[in-house]
Order: structure tokens, then C-alpha cells, then sequence
């Protein structure tokens, strides 16, 4: 059982949403965080809160500070609670990077934390190299755990996303959920992508919990990532010996739950804070709506008697565009699962899958494996011409999407937008909805390439002027690249590091740098790759020719800088024009829904709409025009 002495440190508070109660801060200093907030009983509120591992202020009764839109709050009350259960997934890396001392210290480390765990706690170990596996499943053995610690190897390269998914499959229908990853480096040999498994951390809701070892060989971006989507904690350490106080820390964290009472006069919407006393930052903060006590004495208002509730007609029968819409989504469905079905192989269907811990996981499993085999149909079905111009649009944008994810994706928006234009406007509407579900992804594709190469132009010159720098240190044109690339922000690190990685795999550097200013449409880079060519070809002074480039880069930055400053009236009174329009029409709709009765029931209303359509591209086509004239 805890004691109401620890000591710890409150997380700083953090503004919410109205009815949040989690705490949504990714910082790696621990704090106070409310697992729940009961109001079930009238005139009480009752919170649960985790103890922290690291700070030195007394918690207790008369350290906690409650306060009600800025009044304290008399008699409040803190006790121990204890949790029913605990499971606690342990991550360990166990690449040749550990070999030596840091692994002798993780293993250490990592006995120390299953020894500081409460005896009905469940624990899970894991350990990754070349790749990820289960040393021991979820047990409450602790003697069985700390054995299997103790007998870990090292092994190969560094799996770290396979082993975050495999520790998420493993998770436990427990009170608390944690896993603790400790690493000294980025991943290089996992099937799994960082963008999948920061998905699935985001959506799984296990407390998570980074220690980034600090060694020759470590990267702890990776590893700042994943807590960064988790909302979890990083602790980055350099200290051996200080890595067991760190994991027996954490376990008692986990095994501390601590619950604050306090009384309620009146019922209403507060600013509820929580602030622990001698601590700077310690405290939480939400907007919540808190009842009072039943015998409060507050007059009831009365309310006028409500006329009886008449169902409004449908919008349309059901044997119109509603029973159109269903039936092909019905259609579609079957001719989805029976593309499904074919797709795979009968093999593959005949197999009995491992049953995965915690149901969850399995269904989240089984969605990927859906979507991967209907993107795989679709990529086949879908001419060879058209698969290339979708991907090229998709690597240009920097998504890391499918073929055919972005195919069914637009199927489906189209059929979602038909359907809800056809019941909100008329059955007739429904072509429109579905140009718009196929023309809405092509713009946003355009509209994230735009935004892509604007990004990468302005970090151009600087990258330029950096690679003249440190070849002048007596670097190399690759390793220079290479220095400079991990340095840089996406989406020049992203795209640098492909071209390097092109060219030690036989690809031609240059080549490389001509195909990354297609997807960037960076008409500089292309006068830097010629740049290259020639100075690989005939040879001179790289490093001045390199300065000369960024140097006429930043002038033509400068130059369009003023021209748009020069055109932002311009293109601001044609947003205005072409959205004034429209919002004026759906504002009227919406608080007079009458004054448009009967407007649809000739022809005349959808004349004018189109002449309008017509004039507005006219128009805008006009302003555009004199704006590039500019």
C-alpha cells in the first residue's frame, strides 16, 4: 500500500477542453496526472492521481492546494488507494550498439524495477535486435521474469518499431497498462514504419514510458517520437549507475495511486486547478461541470411546458435516392469482401492466426491486414499509367501512402459526399457530390506539394551555404550531405538522405539530386545538380560555387517576398469575393430555412446557378491574371 508521505512532482498544468480529463502533455519531466474524476455523488468530487518518480515535494493534505475558479477549497482529503491490477511490458534493446557496459546495466536495472513492483503485478519482457520477440509473456511470476532478464543476449541490429507493435499486441486488461522502452538508438531493421507504430501508440492508451541511453553510437529521435504520440515520458541519461534509481522510480510511480476529495457547495461549470504547495510549476487544470448537493436550496427555474414532439417527414421517400444510395453501398460492400477473399491466397486462408492478447489489437490487426489485401486488388485492377501518376503525386506531397489506400480512400469520400448531398440538398445533387469526392483529394495532394516545396526552398540556401562549410573542413561532397542531412528539418533531411541512400546503392548522385528536384519542383536544385555535374567533370572550387548558388537562392527568396507582399490585398479581396457568395446563401439557409421555399421548383433557380458558377470562374480566372501580371 502507498503512504501518503512521498514525495513527488506535478506535472505543469496543462489548459483542456471542456469534459477532458486526461492529461495531454508529452514533456518529459513526470507530473501530477488524474487517471479519473467521479461526480456520481452530489456535492463531492473525487479524483485519482498518479504519483510521479522524480521531485521532492511532500504530498499530502496539506501540500495539495484545490482551488474552485480561483478559491481554495476547505477540506479537502488525500489517501492511498490501491489499483486491482498492474501489467507492465518491459522493452529491452539488446543490439551489438549495448554491447559492454550498458547492457550489464539495463539487465540490472531492469531486475531492479520487476523487484520494485507490487507481488500481483504482471510483467511482460521483450527484447529486439535484429528482431523483436517475447522473452516471457505476461506473468506474475517476478522470479520467472528477473531469470529471463538476466539470460537476454545481444543480438544483430536494432528493431525498435517491431517491438513497440509486438508490446502493444501483448498489453493486458489490467487497471494500468505500462510499457517502458529503454534504447540507445534509432531504428534500423524493423518491418513495421515509424508512422504505423505511432499510430497504434496513440490509440492504444498505455502509459508510456522512454529511456534513451546515452552512448557513442545512440539517437534518441526515434524514441522522442513515440512518446511525443503517446503523450508519454522521456528520460534521456548518460548515467549508468543512475539507471537502476531511474527504473525503481518508475515502478513505484505505476504501483502509486493516490485519491483527493473535496466538497462542493453549488453545482455548476468551474475552473477546477490543482496545485501542489512548493513546487513552481506542480499542478493540473480543467474546465468541468460539477453538481451540487441535492438539499442545496437553490431555486428551480421553471420551464415553460414543451408542445408535444411531431417527427418530421423524411426528407424524401425511401424508394427514391436514399434506396439507391443503399443498395450501392451494399453492392460495394460484397464486391469488396469478395475481392478480399479471392485476393488472398488459400493458403493463407486455411491458416489459423495466433490468437493475440487483448481483443483489441486483434481487431486492429486483422483492419490492416483488410487494407492492405483490398489496396493490393486495387493496385491490380487500376491501369499501370494511372498507378504511376497517383504514386508520383503521392511522393511529391510526402505521403506515405498506397496506391490503393488513396484509391479506396476517394471511392469512399465520393460515395460519402453524394449520399449526404442527395438527403441535405436533392437526389439529383448526387453527381456533384461525387466530382467533389474525386476532385477534393487531387486538390489536397496539390495543395500538400505546394506547401512541401515551399518548406524546402526556403531551407535550401541554408543547406547550401552549410555543405560549402563543412567541405571546406575537408569533408567529402557524400559525407558532407550526409553531415548536413541529419542536421537539417523535413523535408530536406527526408529527401537528402533518400538521394544518399540512391547513390550507395550504385544510383547516380547527380541523377539523385535531379529526380529530389522534381518532387520538391525546386528549379534551384536543378542548377545545383548541374553545378555538380560539371564540377565532377571538369573539377574547380565546389565550395564557391555552392556559396554562389545559395546566395542567388536567398536574392530570389527576397525578391518573392515583396512580390507577395506587393499582391496580398489583391488575392485577399478575391478570397472575399469568392467566399461571400456562397457563405451569404448558407447563412440565410440556415437561420430563415423559408426563404428559400419553392426556389428549386423550376428550372429558372438552376439556370442561374450555373450563370453564377460560370461568372465566378470567369472572374476569378481575371484576378488571377492580374495578380501574376504583378
Amino acid at each position: 500500500m502507498a503512504r501518503p508521505d512521498l514525495e513527488l512532482q506535478s506535472r505543469a498544468i496543462v489548459p483542456a477542453q471542456d469534459g477532458d480529463f486526461g492529461v495531454g502533455s508529452a514533456d518529459t519531466s513526470a507530473g501530477l496526472e488524474v487517471l479519473s474524476l467521479d461526480t456520481a455523488t452530489p456535492g463531492a468530487v473525487t479524483l485519482q492521481v498518479t504519483v510521479p518518480h522524480q521531485e521532492t515535494v511532500l504530498f499530502s493534505s496539506q501540500s495539495v492546494d484545490v482551488r474552485l475558479n480561483g478559491q481554495s477549497v476547505e477540506g479537502v482529503t488525500v489517501r492511498p488507494v490501491k489499483i486491482d491490477s498492474l501489467h507492465a511490458t518491459l522493452i529491452i534493446d539488446v543490439s551489438q550498439s549495448m554491447s559492454g557496459q550498458p547492457i550489464e546495466a539495463a539487465k540490472s536495472s531492469a531486475v531492479a524495477f520487476v523487484e520494485a513492483l507490487p507481488p500481483q503485478a504482471e510483467i511482460t519482457v521483450i527484447g529486439f535486435g535484429s528482431s523483436a520477440r517475447v522473452e516471457i509473456a505476461a506473468t506474475p511470476d517476478h522470479g520467472d521474469a528477473i531469470a529471463t532478464i538476466e539470460e537476454l543476449e545481444l543480438r544483430g541490429e536494432t528493431a525498435l518499431y517491431d517491438a513497440i507493435e509486438l508490446g502493444l499486441q501483448s498489453t493486458a486488461s489490467a487497471s494500468r497498462d505500462a510499457m517502458v522502452v529503454l534504447s540507445d538508438g534509432g531504428d534500423t531493421a524493423s518491418s513495421a514504419t515509424e508512422g504505423d507504430v505511432i499510430s497504434d501508440l496513440g490509440q492504444s492508451g498505455v502509459d508510456f514510458y522512454a529511456i534513451a541511453l546515452t552512448t557513442d553510437e545512440s539517437d534518441g529521435s526515434a524514441l522522442r517520437s513515440l512518446s511525443d504520440a503517446a503523450e508519454g515520458e522521456l528520460i534521456t541519461t548518460g548515467d549508468l549507475a543512475g539507471l537502476q534509481s531511474i527504473y525503481q522510480s518508475l515502478a513505484s510511480s505505476l504501483a502509486e495511486v493516490y485519491e483527493i476529495g473535496f466538497p462542493v457547495d453549488r453545482g455548476g461549470t468551474y475552473g477546477l486547478e490543482i496545485e501542489l504547495i512548493g513546487s513552481d510549476t506542480a499542478g493540473w487544470e480543467r474546465i468541468v461541470n460539477l453538481p451540487g448537493p441535492r438539499s442545496s436550496g437553490q431555486v428551480a427555474i421553471e420551464q415553460p411546458v414543451a408542445e408535444p414532439f411531431t417527427a418530421p417527414p423524411p426528407p424524401f421517400s425511401a424508394s427514391g435516392a436514399l434506396l439507391w444510395a443503399g443498395t450501392a453501398l451494399v453492392v460495394i460492400g460484397v464486391l469488396a469482401a469478395a475481392a478480399y477473399v479471392i485476393a488472398r491466397p488459400a493458403k493463407e486462408r486455411s491458416r489459423r492466426r495466433p490468437r493475440l492478447r487483448g481483443g483489441r489489437s486483434a481487431q486492429v490487426q486483422t483492419l490492416k491486414e483488410i487494407r492492405r489485401d483490398a489496396s493490393s486488388v486495387v493496385e491490380v485492377v487500376v491501369n499501370r499509367s494511372v498507378r504511376d501518376r497517383i504514386a508520383g503525386a503521392a511522393d511529391r506531397a510526402g505521403l506515405k501512402w498506397r496506391v490503393g489506400e488513396i484509391v479506396l480512400g476517394t471511392v469512399a469520400l465520393a460515395l460519402v459526399l453524394a449520399i449526404i448531398v442527395a438527403v441535405t440538398v436533392i437526389p439529383l445533387a448526387a453527381p456533384v457530390g461525387l466530382l467533389l469526392g474525386v476532385v477534393l483529394p487531387k486538390f489536397y495532394l496539390g495543395f500538400r506539394f505546394k506547401q512541401r516545396a515551399k518548406r524546402f526552398s526556403n531551407q535550401l540556401p541554408d543547406i547550401l551555404g552549410a555543405l560549402a562549410n563543412v567541405m571546406r573542413a575537408g569533408y567529402s561532397l557524400n559525407r558532407a550531405v550526409d553531415a548536413v542531412a541529419q542536421e537539417a528539418e523535413e523535408p530536406s533531411r527526408g529527401e537528402f538522405t533518400r538521394a544518399l541512400v540512391e547513390s550507395r546503392i550504385g544510383g547516380d548522385f547527380v541523377a539523385s539530386l535531379r529526380a529530389m528536384s522534381e518532387r520538391t519542383g525546386s528549379v534551384d536544385l536543378r542548377w545545383t545538380a548541374d553545378a555538380v555535374e560539371i564540377n565532377t567533370t571538369v573539377g574547380g572550387d565546389l565550395t564557391e560555387v555552392l556559396d554562389n548558388v545559395a546566395e542567388t537562392i536567398r536574392g530570389r527568396i527576397r525578391l518573392k517576398a515583396q512580390v507577395d507582399a506587393l499582391t496580398a490585398e489583391g488575392r485577399l479581396s478575391a478570397i472575399i469575393l469568392f467566399i461571400l457568395p456562397p457563405a451569404i446563401t448558407t447563412f440565410i439557409a440556415i437561420v430563415n430555412p423559408e426563404y428559400f421555399s419553392g426556389i428549386w421548383d423550376g428550372f429558372t433557380a438552376y439556370a442561374l446557378v450555373g450563370g453564377v458558377v460560370l461568372m465566378m470562374g470567369i472572374g476569378g480566372l481575371w484576378l488571377r491574371k492580374m495578380i501574376n501580371a504583378v
